[in-house]
């Protein structure tokens, strides 16, 4: 009985010791905790309407906002309390998703939010590097469908991409 005791203080001590260290968050929503890369999010995928991508998550987003950069128009629809956010194109069918969540991880790798760089490497290999600032780089990995937003201070990622497979 003593034994059982302690086995089951340490396992919740060890589940709360993981959760701080990570930062994951509970996810209201768990059919979207897991990154298919290339494909989607859970049960939403690249190429969904958006008012399906709203119907799947079950609420309207907490921003929506319609983004001009040149000729281009995209739709972004951020729903902050999750750590996501869907862009769509034009015709508003979902072409990337944002994870900025801990509590989101890539399937079958692990990597989520925070995971280090060497994380990353060791699993992807080096990538394709862009500069984004001194501060941050961009890691892409095309035939995968992922980047990554490192910021190189910390060697840490700050947010996940995901896009169609190139």
């Amino acid at each position: 009985m003593r034994l059982s005791g302690i086995i089951t203080v340490a396992a919740i001590f060890l589940f709360f010791a993981i959760t701080w260290c990570y930062g994951a968050e509970p996810l209201e929503n768990k059919s979207i905790a897991l990154i298919k890369p290339g494909v989607g999010l859970g049960n939403i995928k690249i190429g969904d309407p958006l008012a399906d991508v709203i119907k799947k998550i079950g609420r309207k987003p907490s921003e929506g906002k319609k983004v001009q950069t040149g000729s281009q128009t995209e739709y972004w629809l951020n729903y902050s309390d999750l750590g996501v956010t869907f862009i769509f194109n034009e015709k508003q069918v979902l072409s990337r998703i944002v994870v900025t969540n801990p509590g989101i991880t890539v399937q079958q790798k692990g990597i989520r939010v925070n995971s280090s760089t060497e994380d990353v490497n060791k699993i992807y290999g080096k990538g394709t590097f862009k500069s984004l600032s001194d501060k941050y780089e961009q890691r892409v990995y095309d035939k995968e469908g992922l980047n990554f937003t490192i910021n190189k201070d910390l060697n840490k990622i700050e947010t996940i991409t995901i896009e169609q497979k190139r």
